[in-house]
C-alpha cells in the first residue's frame, strides 16, 4: 500500500489514510518516503472538513522583475502542480521572503508585458514557508 500512496500526490494520499483504520495510519505513514511523509503529516493537520482535499504544498515564485507573460509561461510547464489548488502568483523580495502576491485568474486578465511587482498585493497574509513545502522553482 504505501508503494502505492508513495506514488500520489500529498493531498491524496492524506485522505487515503483517513479512510484507513486508526490504528493502521501510523504504520503506512510511517513507511512513505521522508519528504512525503513529512508533507503529508502537514496535512493531516488541518481538519477533515477544511479543503484539506485540495491542498498542496507545492508553490511557484518570482523575482520582482518578472512579467506576467513570463509567470505564465511558467504556470503552463508546471505540471507537478495540482491544478485545483494552484491559485495564486508568489513575488518573492530580499533574501527569497514572500513580498507579493498575486491570483492566477487576474494575471490573465492584465497586458502580459506588466510586472508582477506593480500587480501584485504588498501584504500578503503570512505563511511561514518551511520544508515541507516545495517550491518548484526557483528564478
Amino acid at each position: 500500500m504505501a508503494s502505492v500512496l508513495g506514488l500520489m500526490r500529498p493531498d491524496d494520499v492524506a485522505d487515503a489514510l483517513m479512510d484507513l483504520p486508526q490504528d493502521r495510519r501510523s504504520e503506512v505513514l510511517d513507511l512513505l518516503p521522508p519528504a512525503q511523509r513529512l508533507r503529508v503529516t502537514r496535512l493531516l493537520g488541518y481538519q477533515g472538513a477544511t479543503a484539506r482535499g485540495l491542498m498542496g504544498l507545492d508553490f511557484v515564485q518570482f523575482q520582482p522583475g518578472t512579467t506576467v507573460g513570463l509567470a505564465l509561461t511558467v504556470v503552463r510547464r508546471s505540471a507537478a502542480i495540482q491544478p485545483e489548488a494552484f491559485t495564486l502568483l508568489f513575488s518573492i523580495g530580499t533574501g527569497g521572503r514572500l513580498a507579493r502576491v498575486r491570483s492566477l485568474v487576474r494575471a490573465l486578465q492584465l497586458p502580459t508585458d506588466t510586472l508582477l511587482l506593480h500587480v501584485c498585493d504588498s501584504n500578503p497574509t503570512h505563511s511561514p514557508l518551511t520544508s515541507s513545502y516545495r517550491c518548484i522553482n526557483n528564478d
